[in-house]
């Protein structure tokens, strides 16, 4: 039987049916704004069928300015939402059924260069802490939240081992080389005590458990300084190593599991990607092409 309820409410019941549910703090923040942002878009009439929905993509897309990639994670989580209330019984059924999720256009991720890494390890390699932190994160390419959220417990320098505490509150296994453990080793006879608290990686000024935040001040300090022209950010480090393990000749499946993904779709992307940069990078430089453009 159909329920009736006032939408506020329904989104306020879903949010909170979501947090029960442990669905990572990042993933909340998606559902409460495209929630927030639907509810703009329907006004006073919360009627939602097909039309409206497609209605409601469009205009994240023209009024609101959303690139693609951000439409589609919208959607994504719209369509979260929309299922929620038709198994509930808001709905008599999934107006989303006939609805496919727009499509992001394949692009090669913004990546680092050997040149720009070698640049910035230089420059961390100024300090102890921003040197360990450069090299755990490149080499082991994790999130940022996963990250900042290590403490000394999770790391194991004899076995160069971490262990991560993923999305959905998946554990892996990360591993990082000999060059990384040594830095990890000079930064911790420095490391500052952290009170109530055991973090791998404190703050520059207080001692407290370093955020991705500051994390992402620190990785965009060291661009800066390194003279690194591009925009970088965690993720960039992340997109970089994933590229480089690919070229590397790493496989789609052991990458999923290192990067932390629940299924082989972006770990798959990056080898398509990879794939792709090196045959047109064959074209560019390929003898037989090069003496044939000198004719």
């Amino acid at each position: 039987m159909e329920r009736t309820l006032n939408l506020s409410a329904v989104v306020a019941e879903y949010l909170l049916n979501c947090q029960i549910d442990g669905k990572a703090r990042g993933t909340l923040k998606i559902y409460e704004n495209v929630t927030r942002l639907f509810l703009d878009y329907l006004g006073e009439d919360p009627e939602i069928t097909p039309t409206r929905i497609r209605g409601f993509l469009l205009w994240l897309s023209e009024t609101r300015g959303q690139n693609p990639t951000t439409v589609n994670i919208n959607c994504r989580a719209l369509r979260t939402f929309v299922r929620w209330q038709a198994r509930e019984g808001y709905l008599p059924d999934d107006p989303m059924r006939g609805i496919k999720t727009p499509k992001v256009p394949s692009k090669f991720p913004n990546v680092l260069s050997d040149d720009e890494l070698r640049l910035m390890l230089a420059v961390a390699k100024r300090s102890p802490r921003d040197n360990a932190i450069l090299l755990l994160l490149l080499d082991c390419g994790v999130r940022a939240a996963e990250f900042c959220g290590l403490s000394l417990d999770d790391v194991c320098l004899a076995t160069r081992t971490a262990s991560v505490l993923g999305k959905g509150g998946r554990e892996r296994t990360v591993f990082f080389s000999v060059v990384t453990a040594r830095a990890l080793a000079k930064w911790l006879s420095v490391r500052p005590e952290v009170p109530f608290d055991n973090p791998l990686f404190t703050s520059a000024k207080r001692k407290e458990r370093l955020t991705p935040h500051g994390l992402l001040e620190v990785v965009q300090r060291l661009a800066r300084q390194a003279g690194v022209q591009k925009r970088v950010g965690c993720h960039t480090v992340r997109h970089s190593f994933a590229t480089a393990y690919v070229r590397a000749g790493g496989d789609a499946h052991t990458l999923q599991h290192l990067l932390g993904h629940s299924t082989l779709v972006m770990a798959t992307r990056y080898v398509d990607l990879v794939g792709r940069d090196l045959a047109e990078a064959h074209q560019r430089y390929s003898p037989v092409m090069r003496l044939e453009r000198g004719k």
